[in-house]
């Protein structure tokens, strides 16, 4: 049976440093998190979104959770904006990259319930961007709820 003491700690933390080293991470690094996970087999995003099929609102809230927890487990969730859209973007496929090619982002806008402007909508913004493919995605098509 095999037992840890007979490498002793000072060979064991060796042993991980060297591990570390043959992958090029730096331990201390921001960056270590992103490329350890990349090395890790079982961190797999999600798949693309298919939408031709089935129910696509459905198929979205599955995809988009998916995507969440691979954020987490990247840790990506805590990178800007613009890094997550453009994963999302990346990841999403070419069916929704159609779909988010024909979004409009709205500039400032006059507020029509009065006081302060409505800020314009950033297309770099990830809550925005989720929530345009929400908004599109839970929008009800009576071709579509005939086909459901």
């Amino acid at each position: 049976m095999f037992t840890l003491p007979e490498f002793g700690l000072s060979s064991l933390t060796q042993l991980i440093v060297t591990w570390f080293q043959k992958r090029d991470l730096r331990i201390s690094s921001e960056e270590t998190y992103d490329k350890m996970s990349d090395s890790i087999p079982f961190i797999r995003p999600p798949e693309e979104l298919k939408v031709s099929t089935g129910n696509p609102a459905h198929a979205w809230r599955k995809w988009k959770q998916k995507f969440e927890i691979y954020l987490k487990a990247t840790g990506t969730s805590k990178k800007s904006d613009e890094i997550k859209v453009g994963l999302l973007l990346n990841h999403i496929g070419d069916q929704c990259l159609e779909i988010y090619s024909n979004f409009q982002f709205l500039p400032e806008r006059e507020n029509p319930a009065g006081g302060e402007n409505l800020p314009a909508e950033n297309s770099e913004d990830y809550a925005t961007v989720v929530g345009k493919f929400d908004l599109f995605f839970t929008k009800r098509d009576p071709q579509l709820m005939l086909r459901e």
